[in-house]
């Protein structure tokens, strides 16, 4: 739970995002001497969520516009740009010592067409 101050003094309390607790997570075990990796793809993950919650939520006609292409390869690109580091952190993770990655995953053989 998050707890902040609303203007009249009362304490208000929030449960969690998934993103925070991930983020907690990770930084609560595992190690690194740069975390700027992890800062980077959880803003991305945010990114994205901002992304799909705008328009996800909002009634409007359908159109057809070359730049929603352009958001979307933007939003794919830093979805991915996300999920490989923390895909790597995870993969670490005692855990998963049985779990195979697929070649072209560990070889970043993936492209947006």
């Amino acid at each position: 739970m998050r707890r902040s101050m609303t203007w009249d003094g009362r304490v208000r309390v929030q449960p969690k995002g998934t993103i925070t607790m991930l983020d907690e997570w990770i930084r609560t075990h595992f190690r690194t001497s740069d975390w700027r990796p992890l800062d980077d793809a959880i803003a991305a993950l945010r990114e994205v969520r901002d992304a799909r919650q705008r328009p996800a939520h909002k009634v409007q006609q359908d159109t057809f516009d070359q730049e929603f292409l352009r958001k979307q390869r933007h939003i794919l690109d830093r979805a991915y740009s996300a999920l490989h580091p923390i895909r790597s952190i995870l993969i670490k993770h005692p855990s998963c010592s049985a779990v195979q990655v697929p070649l072209r995953l560990s070889k970043e053989q993936i492209w947006m067409h």
